[in-house]
């Protein structure tokens, strides 16, 4: 039987009006709930996903950190060794250059006979065309005695186009006339070179008879490029 509520009285239609709200009322309530309870359950599980995340950032920036340290120490001796191998390798030069040198004065035998121009160096100084020559004398004859000689040092190059020869006895180099020598192991020389204006020097040359008492044992020609000379590099022709 269908019912129409326009037919109830007026009692009854406010009764089932207000059922009817407070129906709505529960339900939307209930609602809240179960919204509030689902916000809830999303914020905790966000606090939960931040203090995680947040927990994982330390954990990465402490990693971080670790890595960079180990890095810089890590470079430190990685800069440590390169520079122990570099000073290993010049005290392995300098060794060599002190064992040449003191087999060509102790044990002359081992190398060829002869007179020897040994750490042969060239600087340039200060002043325009001024340098500095120096090297040591020494003889690797297998019997030792007094050598003696004059030696001629000359500046081969080109000035105006034309070749061009600085020879001693000039106010360029050994201005007193040749190097004189005499020794028994070895003589150092140190001299100074002025070149003339417009002077381009090539070469450096070396020449002597060498004696022996009266005795002529050698005639001795050598010849340095003056680039090389200039290397820093210490020359010798032994």
């Amino acid at each position: 039987m269908k019912i129409n509520i326009t037919s109830l009285s007026r009692p009854w239609r406010v009764l089932i009006g207000a059922g009817i709200l407070l129906l709505t009322f529960t339900i939307g309530v209930k609602w809240g709930e179960v919204s509030d309870e689902n916000r809830a359950l999303s914020l905790e599980n966000a606090q939960s996903t931040l203090i995680s995340l947040r927990q994982e950032n330390a954990d990465l920036l402490r990693q971080t950190h670790q890595l960079e340290t180990r890095f810089a120490l890590l470079e430190m001796e990685h800069s440590a060794l390169q520079d122990s191998y570099g000073q290993s390798l010049n005290d392995v030069a300098d060794l060599q250059e002190t064992v040449a040198f003191y087999q060509n004065v102790v044990a002359p035998e081992k190398v060829n006979d002869g007179l020897v121009v040994d750490g042969l160096a060239l600087e340039a100084l200060k002043q325009l065309g001024k340098f500095r020559l120096q090297f040591v004398l020494m003889q690797n004859f297998a019997r030792r005695a007094v050598v003696k000689g004059d030696m001629q040092i000359c500046i081969e190059g080109q000035q105006g186009g034309a070749s061009k020869i600085l020879c001693p006895g000039t106010s360029h180099i050994l201005p007193d006339g040749p190097l004189k020598y005499r020794f028994k192991f070895f003589q150092a020389v140190t001299l100074a070179i002025s070149l003339p204006e417009g002077f381009t020097p090539q070469a450096l040359t070396f020449t002597t008879d060498v004696y022996r008492y009266t005795t002529k044992r050698q005639d001795f020609s050598w010849v340095v490029d003056w680039t090389e000379a200039l290397s820093g590099a210490a020359i010798s022709n032994g």
